[in-house]
């Protein structure tokens, strides 16, 4: 597809619906990532299996385990070429069959998670199954759960299988996978002119070039503060000085989650590139700390209008109609490796 059809678009981004399977999110960041659509609600099965005291699995074991239904998982076939403009039958039905099974395996464990006794028999609703799972709504099962000793409900502890216990907490996502930072973006060490006056906050690393190079010296540690050792070209007032003498946080600005962030540039690269040199010189204005969820979702806003910009102003940021960034050009790719063919067979 060229671009997401609206009607599976709405689908996709209504948070009533949930989206079941084995690793949803994943399926989900590649949706944002190439279409720029934000899937909502997605719960990953395996949290169903470990409430319901089930052992958790890949669809396909799930599939035999609940439905005795083998799905075909093939190598073959899971491998075989889908970005093809005809899919054969079986590609058809594997990935017709991925989604059937998958909303059967829910209606399933949902039917497991119901009173065992008669006299707790209240048939469960969807409003009062969602408030079982809700806490792990767009959860990466991956990054796992921890126990908690009050409530009512099953966790899973490391080192064995599903537990009786009172509440289900979802673990903190760490998001290492998205090279975030889990250190102090911001030094904050301060500089000084020759007369003690604030100029700027700035980083540990450039507080510490001005003092191998003789042009400062360091008049505390804590807070790291260097001073000049001659007169700056000028000096900030007003608000602009002010942005520069003030601190920054080390969280993200949008939730203020201090964990882990990721750098956002609040101009993209694409226009930034034809700013004036004046306004490129203020890069650090335009830098802001995001959360990995926050980034994610400001990326797939702004993906949004720099499509809508790129239509009003028939100044495409991609090539071709949208979806392809690059094309593959098999006879450089063949010289490529003919050349590195033949220097490893000279010199390796």
């Amino acid at each position: 597809m060229k671009q997401m059809p609206k009607d599976l678009r709405e689908l996709l981004e209504d948070d009533a619906v949930i989206k079941v399977g084995v690793a949803p999110q994943e399926d989900a960041m590649k949706l944002s990532h190439d279409y720029g659509v934000g899937v909502a609600s997605t719960l990953d099965l395996r949290f169903l299996c470990v409430m319901a005291g089930h052992k958790p699995e890949g669809l396909g074991k799930l599939s035999q385990t609940h439905l005795n239904y083998k799905l075909d998982k093939h190598w073959r076939l899971v491998c075989s070429n889908w970005e093809a403009k005809e899919l054969e039958a079986k590609q058809l039905n594997y990935a017709a069959n991925d989604a059937l099974v998958a909303v059967a395996i829910y209606q399933k464990l949902a039917r497991d998670l119901e009173p065992k006794y008669f006299w707790q028999r209240r048939s469960l609703n969807d409003d009062s199954l969602r408030n079982k799972f809700e806490p792990f709504l767009d959860v990466d099962f991956t990054k796992g759960f921890s126990l908690s000793l009050t409530g009512s409900g099953v966790t899973r502890s490391k080192s064995c299988g599903p537990t009786k216990s009172k509440k289900w907490l979802p673990k903190k996502q760490p998001f290492r996978q998205m090279a975030t930072r889990s250190k102090d973006f911001y030094d904050n060490c301060l500089l000084q002119a020759p007369d003690g006056e604030l100029l700027c906050t700035i980083d540990r690393r450039k507080a510490s070039w001005y003092l191998t190079q003789n042009l400062g010296t360091q008049i505390s540690e804590e807070p790291f503060t260097v001073r000049l050792n001659f007169e700056p070209a000028g000096r900030a007032v007003g608000d602009v000085g002010r942005y520069y003498q003030t601190p920054k946080e080390n969280q993200c600005v949008v939730c203020g989650d201090r964990d882990a962030y990721i750098r956002k540039n609040v101009v993209p690269r694409e226009y930034r590139k034809h700013f004036p040199m004046v306004m490129k010189s203020h890069s650090s204005h335009d830098v802001l700390l995001l959360c990995p969820n926050c980034h994610q979702m400001s990326n797939i806003s702004d993906l949004r209008v720099r499509t809508k910009l790129a239509a009003q102003c028939e100044a495409p940021f991609k090539h071709g109609d949208g979806s392809v960034k690059y094309r593959d050009n098999l006879e450089l790719k063949y010289v490529s490796l003919l050349i590195f063919y033949l220097h490893e067979k000279d010199f390796g």
